[in-house]
């Protein structure tokens, strides 16, 4: 059987397989949920697949911690995350990422001037982009990860008619005493760090290490980091120089995950969030996850009568990859239905 490849086919395998670019929005002075303001707010983004589509077609993608659309853009190309034939990705660089507003690029406002946000601000900010520079009113659904994911929570409850699904994978709508105790210890490392002027190099490498601590299991590690590959495996740490995220960007984005609960806008607290729902929820955890507690994700779920789909791997809050063929067809077909 032969196909001849048309002018229109070329097209479209460009528009598909093409690396997208890197675009900015300009949002203004950005006044924050606390009253501070983001001077000349900038918010990046990059869009996968065919655009424009029609809103039944879009899919927003927030950004976890520490990471970037270009990062998340080559997750959704390596393992087709989500279908790009039948959706376009627009994702969003979250707040304080180092290419969206952040203490690392902040000309007004650099390092320590920039002002505490949250994950309510990152999705505000977002909204913004949508509908005031891309003129989109609705979107069919949010997808995230990790503090990603808590992106989508946010999302839920803050625009609950703007999207008719939401996607949250190893994430929280709220933070438990688990996850504070690890992030309180990073934030205060980086207290005692800038208090002694250790280097930023050393400071981030602590960090880096104190996040791979609890990203997986123990039982993961002594499998899979022999004894006698200790000193390389600790040598990863020091080969990262010249960061686009520094440890204000870490501090950043640490606060934002701190003092994150989805009821925290409302007068009723949690409950009355969970009452602004609307859209349908998946929700996807591994109950081995040390660095993000499950439980949050899955009382909710129960609650509203979402669809779960629960692992139970080794590989903690990094366990989606390892079972991405199980994982896949889950998520598409509950976006698709």
């Amino acid at each position: 059987m032969h196909f001849r490849i048309t002018a229109s086919i070329l097209l479209t395998l460009s528009l598909l397989f093409a690396e997208s670019e890197q675009r900015m929005a300009e949002i203004g002075n950005f006044t924050l949920f606390n009253g501070d303001m983001i001077e000349q707010c900038r918010v990046g983004y990059r869009i996968v697949g065919r655009y424009p589509r029609t809103e039944d077609q879009l899919i927003i993608f927030p950004t976890w911690f520490r990471g970037t659309s270009e990062h998340a853009e080559n997750l959704i190309r390596q393992y087709n995350f989500i279908d790009t034939t039948a959706f376009t990705i627009i994702i969003m660089d979250a707040l304080g990422n180092g290419i969206s507003s952040s203490p690392s690029n902040s000309r007004t406002q650099p390092n320590a001037l920039f002002p505490d946000i949250s994950i309510l601000d990152m999705v505000r900010s977002q909204h913004l982009v949508l509908t005031n520079i891309l003129r989109i009113n609705h979107v069919h659904a949010v997808v995230g990860g990790s503090m990603g994911g808590m992106q989508a929570f946010e999302w839920m409850v803050t625009y609950p008619s703007y999207v008719d699904k939401i996607v949250a994978y190893v994430s929280t709508p709220r933070m438990t005493s688990r996850d504070l105790l690890h992030k309180e210890f990073q934030r205060r490392l980086i207290q005692v760090a800038r208090e002694y002027r250790i280097p930023e190099n050393r400071l981030m490498t602590l960090l880096d290490m104190s996040q791979d601590l609890v990203a997986r299991t123990p039982e993961y590690m002594v499998d899979n980091v022999p004894v006698e590959n200790f000193e390389s495996y600790l040598g990863r740490f020091e080969q990262r120089p010249g960061r686009l995220f520094n440890s204000y960007n870490w501090e950043s984005q640490l606060k934002a995950m701190t003092v994150h609960d989805i009821g925290r806008q409302f007068d009723g607290g949690y409950d009355e969030a969970l009452n602004e729902t609307i859209a349908e929820l998946l929700v996807i955890v591994n109950i081995q996850d040390q660095l993000v507690n499950p439980s949050p994700a899955l009382e909710l779920a129960n609650s509203l009568g979402s669809q779960t789909m629960i692992l139970d791997n080794y590989h903690g809050h990094l366990g989606i990859t390892p079972e991405i063929d199980k994982v896949i067809p889950v998520m598409n077909e509950f976006l698709k239905r």
